[in-house]
């Protein structure tokens, strides 16, 4: 990655630093900043980054032996990570690292939040498993959770050429199969789509290993699962509210023995959690630490699966599903 910003003095030092910026998000009135920088010939002096009022803070580098198996023995200790904490709210765009290095008087800087407004993971990932689906010939979708409840619906955004599928436990607008995802290769034959995918579905599954499941058996060989919820939400639609799932939770649910492989799982939209009425123990400094409202995964089939999980709903959860 090119670097960015002026050089005091010689400007051809620039086109030997690499750097990338890991995490760079607000966490309350601190920024949580993670990366790494090197030079391809000079070693890093002094790396500091500098808030909007012209304070500089100098950041510590550590070993970093990911990143010198791919650039080489001269990123061997380049990362860094800090908490920035700021008397109001922080701008990113407004932080700038200053990079010194060795034999040279100049500073090398790089504007921390430039490109940091991206896409989130979150909805980055939805799109591609969109565009993955669109790019596909002739292919048959099924959405989970499809009934339009706050009047949105998912069908839209595929091409004209995509057969979409909505199924929902409640009858509803949008809403071609009613039926239980726990069963759903009950309700759809074997085999029968190329894609399905669900939105703030698997949080609310009683059983989402068994639903890893079922999807297999609907899914096509090489066919594409999407799955978006939350790492961090508030109880909602209870007493229907059963899971929440980071980035690692996806490989438990859908691996080799499922019959999956996992092609991307993210976390995103970066939120802060503070206790509500007591602070202390453990819940100090909670709201420094990473949260995130966003959990999402694109997966493949790979093989059918021999693994079974039959229990009905109805012996591990009762009632209806709120409407």
């Amino acid at each position: 990655m090119p670097p960015v910003g002026p050089l005091d003095s010689d400007r051809s030092l620039q086109r030997g630093l690499a750097h990338h910026i890991d995490q760079c998000e607000i966490v309350g009135k601190s920024v949580h900043l993670r990366g790494w920088v090197f030079h391809q010939e000079h070693s890093v002096r002094e790396l500091g980054v500098r808030d909007p009022k012209g304070r500089t803070y100098t950041l510590l580098l550590e070993p970093s032996a990911d990143v010198a198996s791919v650039h080489g023995p001269n990123a061997s200790r380049c990362r860094f990570a800090a908490v920035l904490a700021f008397e109001g709210p922080p701008r990113l765009e407004e932080l700038v690292l200053e990079v010194r290095l060795a034999g040279h008087p100049g500073v090398i800087e790089i504007e921390v939040g430039k490109g940091q407004q991206a896409e989130d993971p979150y909805h980055r990932l939805y799109r591609e498993f969109c565009s993955r689906v669109n790019a596909l010939s002739a292919p048959a979708i099924l959405e989970i959770g499809s009934r339009a409840r706050s009047g949105n619906t998912q069908n839209g955004v595929f091409a004209r050429h995509v057969k979409y599928v909505g199924m929902d436990i409640v009858a509803g607008e949008n809403v071609n199969i009613v039926g239980d995802a726990h069963e759903l290769s009950a309700l759809v034959a074997p085999a029968s789509f190329d894609a399905v995918f669900s939105i703030s579905v698997f949080e609310h599954l009683a059983m989402p290993w068994k639903v890893a499941l079922e999807c297999n058996k609907v899914l096509r060989p090489g066919g594409l699962f999407f799955a978006a919820t939350h790492q961090s939400w508030p109880l909602h639609d209870a007493p229907w509210d059963f899971w929440r799932f980071s980035s690692s939770a996806w490989p438990a649910l859908f691996n080799a023995h499922t019959g999956f492989r996992v092609v991307e799982a993210v976390m995103g939209l970066p939120a802060t959690i503070a206790p509500a009425t007591f602070l202390g123990g453990a819940t100090i400094g909670l709201e420094t630490q990473p949260a995130y409202l966003g959990s999402a995964v694109i997966v493949e089939k790979v093989s059918e699966t021999a693994l079974a999980w039959p229990v009905p709903l109805t012996m591990v959860s009762s009632g209806l599903y709120p409407k």
